[in-house]
């Protein structure tokens, strides 16, 4: 007997994303699990059950898959036909449990591949969207090339714009020289006069380690490709540490006298103007608490302006208005903003982005009162080099409080000038189901008047991110 000679199957690696924002009829079940099969260039030829799969031929398909398996129960190929002819037949529970079968036996990336889409596509014929979205982490995963892993990201990518509930998490870890945002000198002078008022232990630049915690949760409530309504909620939670040596500074303090957490939940909407534009809106409510305590409550209105001017330049023009009650006695805050920034692609494929925020604060109480001025430049570098993707920004900032103290040291007020640079490193290499870790490094010099806010940080942080 001759041997069998591979040939490759007449099907491409779109199928899966097309598929994935319509209820498909068997014949697209079937093309999708053929393009599966097909498109992860995988070394082997197909079986017989492959042949009579891509011949259309479900009923043999179905016979010579399950007569290998009677020979080995635990053959990744056959189980992955299996889940195919079960998608053609519009059985995705079955399809599904072949599937993960398929996956947990397969012995190559290109079977873990093939059984990972198969049960992307029988979660998704569920209705399970976040289930199939794991899947499709899982296939980024095993993806055996470059091609199969860039279609497996397209096909979760497109999945995640169809998905109503959509959740993110984030983590960070960050050691600081001050953690509390306290002063660096021990004596508040004005204008470079000593006041020969000390500040309290707790109050000093305290250094330890920062770790911020955020959770996620948006859901589409109606939508189409052009417009959409969503409701989201977003919770932070920051905790300090202190180390010795801010224990020998302030022996009284405690890392849970400076956390910090966060509660707001989001109505937006955003309609597509044209081709290139997109206009955004939302309300937002917030809490905020200090040290576990109730610190402030918000409301913020905002609504923004996103044009492509070229396929390598975007533009964003946005305007807030939020609305700030603290707890006690304090008067209530209303801080307006107006947020512009330009993002262009170079020809190597990096980009460079330019950022301007502007704000005014107004209060009946002077002292929160204050006008704002902050820009950035960012620049991304491409391609990976040596595994690390690398992204870097320096900023600049003006903040001026026509009145300091209730004026009780003088009139000259209160003005910040603030340079920052930051450094992140993006460690591909490690990338684990799309998540990656990114190192930054940060520093910031404040020069102001009052030497309550003059100072400089330095820190080191780690955080997880999707890459996708």
């Amino acid at each position: 007997m001759r041997p069998r000679r591979a040939v490759a199957l007449p099907f491409v690696y779109g199928t899966l994303t097309a598929a994935m924002t319509r209820r498909p009829a068997r014949l697209v079940a079937l093309v999708l699990a053929l393009a599966v099969m097909a498109g992860s260039g995988g070394a082997r030829p197909p079986s017989p059950a492959e042949y009579a799969l891509a011949a259309g031929d479900l009923q043999t398909a179905r016979q010579l898959a399950q007569d290998q398996l009677q020979i080995n129960p635990k053959d990744a190929a056959a189980l992955s036909v299996l889940a195919a002819v079960n998608l053609a037949h519009g059985q995705p529970k079955a399809a599904r449990q072949n599937a993960s079968r398929a996956f947990a036996a397969g012995s190559s990336k290109h079977e873990r591949f093939v059984a990972a889409r198969l049960a992307a596509k029988a979660a998704h014929g569920q209705g399970q969207s976040l289930v199939a979205q794991y899947w499709l982490r899982r296939a980024v995963q095993d993806a055996p090339t470059a091609q199969a892993e860039a279609v497996a990201i397209t096909d979760f990518q497109s999945l995640r714009r169809v998905t109503r509930l959509q959740l993110s998490f984030d983590a960070t870890f960050r050691p600081s020289e001050n953690v509390n945002n306290g002063a660096q000198d021990p004596m508040l002078s004005i204008d470079g006069i000593p006041t020969h008022f000390i500040f309290t232990p707790s109050s000093r630049a305290l250094p330890g380690a920062e770790t911020r915690l955020g959770f996620g949760l948006r859901y589409r409530l109606s939508g189409t490709e052009r417009h959409g309504t969503d409701l989201g909620l977003r919770l932070t939670h920051s905790a300090i540490v202190l180390n010795d040596r801010a224990r020998r500074i302030a022996p009284m303090a405690r890392g849970s006298d400076f956390s910090t957490s966060t509660a707001d939940v989001q109505l937006s909407h955003y309609g597509a103007l044209s081709e290139n534009t997109v206009l955004r809106g939302g309300v937002q409510l917030g809490q905020s608490w200090l040290a576990g305590q109730h610190y402030a409550n918000r409301a913020k209105l905002d609504a923004s302006l996103t044009q492509r001017l070229s396929p390598a330049t975007l533009t964003r023009l946005g305007l807030a208005v939020e609305r700030q009650w603290r707890t006690g006695t304090v008067p209530a805050a209303t801080a307006l903003m107006i947020d512009s920034a330009t993002e262009h692609r170079l020809a190597s494929g990096d980009v460079i982005g330019l950022r301007l925020i502007a704000g005014k604060t107004v209060s009946y109480d002077a002292n929160q009162e204050n006008k704002s001025l902050t820009s950035e430049l960012r620049y991304s570098v491409g391609k990976p080099l040596a595994g690390v993707q690398l992204s870097g920004a320096l900023g600049l900032g003006l903040r001026d409080y026509p009145v300091f103290f209730g004026g009780a040291f003088g009139n000259s007020g209160r003005h910040d000038r603030t340079a920052s640079a930051s450094v992140d490193l993006s460690l591909t290499r490690l990338n684990a189901f799309g998540f990656e870790p990114v190192f930054s490094l940060e520093t910031r010099r404040t020069r102001s008047n009052i030497s309550r806010y003059d100072g400089t940080d330095l820190g080191l942080g780690i955080r997880i991110r999707s890459s996708f």
